[in-house]
Order: structure tokens, then sequence, then C-alpha cells
């Protein structure tokens, strides 16, 4: 067995999965029994707990809302990020396609449980069917609210801009915890002064120090997301924006969510002003709505993953330097890849399959090739035409 391998342990109940765990390095019957002892406890602590109280809410209410870590930001953004590019994308391109799929079923269902078919007037392909007057008002309601659904599923694009944009700025605001919490002297200054009648407020001095980092995040927070790299910049005395070239476009997307959110779309100087300003200028005019669709929000997935990730690594190496190891490992599964045999490129060996991690200018050159298939398989199509790769064909221009 090599040092590399893990176990997946799967606990199950009346035959109900009901768990798993990973677990690295050695393993026996003891370890594998003890996993899931806590989970049976707890469980029966939940059903039978005194005066029958749900011991198991009463736990959860009690832990902190907040990650406590740098790798916790790291684990909470990567999970928001997936879940943006593996659920959310697929369901603002399928949506229409269901709603439509519910109006005409729904009228279906209608149509033969309120009327009567008219056999005179039907076709083999084309039905129809008579309803009673009184029946009108129940088929209106149908149509508006499918109406709504089909319509509702075109917003989906423009919700979601909005919500990853909400995504990143509570992951940076958890960032700036984690910072303030393990580095407290980046915030408890010389010079910070408490007012008293906020002590007598607050029941300790660890509500005292929480209220002031929560003070200081909702201030970064509300600032506008340039001003908000500013300040980190002088506060933490790191360049961050220096090398990162997806910046213009990070305030591009900023500037239409605010657009989105306040306008509903509709370009303004304020907008057209800052996106010259950084580098992004538009070619939209005054008044103009911007439209946004599912290939627009895929590419902001892109963006906000590329600037949160750089972000995090970069304040987590910085204040945490004892955890590079455990910050690399995180890195390399946030761009971990796998080499496989495919029916049109075999593998030189059995063993060439494994995974290798992209990070830098392969994760950047990847996603960006894996943007422009345009729902082909082939990366480059041009080597494929025969069904086989062939990697030693000439390029003809």
């Amino acid at each position: 067995m090599s040092d590399d391998d893990f176990f997946i342990v799967i606990n199950k109940v009346d035959g109900k999965i009901k768990g798993h765990a990973l677990r690295h390095g050695k393993i026996n019957k003891d370890i594998v029994t003890k996993i899931f002892s806590k989970d049976r406890k707890e469980s029966s602590e939940t059903e039978d707990g005194p005066n029958g109280r749900h011991l198991d809410s009463e736990k959860k209410d009690a832990r902190s809302p907040f990650p406590e870590s740098f790798q916790d930001v790291e684990r909470a953004f990567s999970h928001a990020m997936l879940m943006y590019r593996k659920s959310v994308v697929d369901t603002i391109k399928f949506a229409p396609f269901f709603a439509s799929i519910m109006l005409r079923n729904n009228a279906k269902a209608i149509a033969i449980s309120r009327g009567t078919r008219r056999e005179d007037l039907s076709t083999e392909e084309i039905h129809v069917y008579s309803l009673p007057g009184h029946a009108l008002g129940k088929v209106k309601r149908h149509t508006d609210r499918a109406e709504a659904i089909v319509e509702g599923a075109g917003h989906l694009p423009t919700i979601s801009t909005i919500g990853i944009i909400s995504s990143y700025d509570a992951i940076l605001s958890d960032l700036l915890r984690v910072i303030f919490k393990q580095k407290p002297e980046t915030i408890f200054t010389s010079d910070r002064e408490v007012k008293f009648s906020d002590l007598l407020v607050l029941s300790s001095l660890a509500s005292v120090r929480d209220s002031i980092i929560s003070d200081e995040i909702e201030s970064v927070i509300r600032n506008s997301h340039h001003e908000q790299f500013l300040w980190m910049e002088k506060k933490f005395g790191i360049k961050l924006r220096e090398g990162l070239d997806v910046w213009p476009d990070f305030i591009e997307l900023c500037e239409r969510r605010n657009l989105l959110t306040h306008t509903g779309g509709v370009v303004s100087e304020q907008y057209l002003k800052n996106c010259a300003r950084y580098g992004r200028k538009s070619k939209h005019q005054v008044g103009v709505k911007l439209k946004v669709d599912v290939d627009h929000f895929a590419s902001a997935i892109d963006i906000v993953s590329e600037v949160g990730h750089k972000l995090i690594h970069t304040l987590w190496r910085k204040f945490s330097p004892d955890e590079r190891m455990q910050a690399d490992g995180f890195l390399n599964e946030t761009g971990m890849d796998l080499i496989r045999e495919h029916p049109w490129r075999r593998l030189k060996t059995a063993g060439s399959t494994r995974e290798v991690p992209l990070v830098g200018k392969a994760l950047w050159a990847g996603r960006r090739i894996h943007s422009a298939a345009s729902g082909g398989v082939h990366a480059f199509p041009r080597y494929n035409k025969s069904g086989q790769t062939t990697p030693t064909q000439p390029v003809r221009h």
C-alpha cells in the first residue's frame, strides 16, 4: 500500500447510506468503528435527550457561523464556485426548456380533466378540447403562472450574476475575520478608541473584540471592490493587483452587478467611467440595457474564481507561512485534472492514468481552452478530423 493511498468509509444504517468519511494513513477495524461512533451517540442523544429537547439542534446553534481558519475559507469558496459552475449553470441552461414542458403538460392536463375532446376537429397530431365557460378562469390562471415561470427562467442569469458577487463579498468578509482573529495586531492598534458606552453594553472583552472586528469588516465591505483592494494593500502591506490581469474584467463584472441591482441593467455614466478608469472601456452607451446570458455568467464564474482563489492564497501565505504545505494542497485540488484514456487517443501504458495539478498559467489556459471548445469534446478539433488524435499532423493554413 502506498503512503498516498486513502480510504473512504461509508456509514449505512438500515441499508441506507447516512454518511461517509475520508481517512489517510493507518487504518484498522478499531479506527473504522470509532469514526462514526460519535455520530451514533449524538443521534441517540437527539432522540432521547432530557425533557424532549433536540440536543443536536442546540449544538448546531452554539457553533460559530463563521469560518475559523484559512482552510475553512478556501473550502467554503471552492464549494460555492463548484456549486455555481456545476449546478447553477446547468439550471440556467435547462430551466427554460423544463418551464416550456411544464406549460404544455399542464395545459393538456386541464384540457383532459375539464373538457371534452372534439373528434370532429381533432387530428392525429392536433387535439381539440371543448371546455365550459366557468373553466376559463382556471385556464387563464394556469397560463399566467406558466408564462411567469418561463419568464422567470430567463432572469436566472441576471439573478445568478448578482448572487456570485454576493458570495464573493461573503467570502471576503470571512477571510478578513480569520486574519483579524489570528493576527489581532492588524486591527487592534494603539490609537484605536473604544467607547465607554459600548463597554457597558458588551459582556466581555471577547465580545468587545468581536464587535470591533465586525464593525471594521462591515466598513470595508461597504466600499467599492476597488476600494476594498486599496484598503487591503495599505493595511496588510502587500501588492494584490500586481500581475492580476483579470482585474479590469472583475471591475466590469462588479459594476455590471451594480447596474443589475439598482437600474435593472441600464447603463449609467458611472458604469462607463469606472470601467474606463480601471482599463475596461465599454462599447455600450448610456441608457442601453445590458443583457446577461448563460455564457456571460459562465465567464463571471471564471473571473470571480480567479480573483477569489488568488486573494485567499496570497493572504493565507502571508499571515500563516507555516501552513504553506496545506495551502499548496488546497491549490492543487482546485486545479486538479485527470489524464485518462479516450477513444480518440490511447495512453502509452496502463500506468499512465494519473492526476495532474493545474495551477497558475496552466489552470488559466485550461479553463480558457475548455470555455472555447463550443460544446465539443476536443480542445483542438483540427487534430481529430478522422476520429483519432494525430499530434504530428502538420497544420495547414
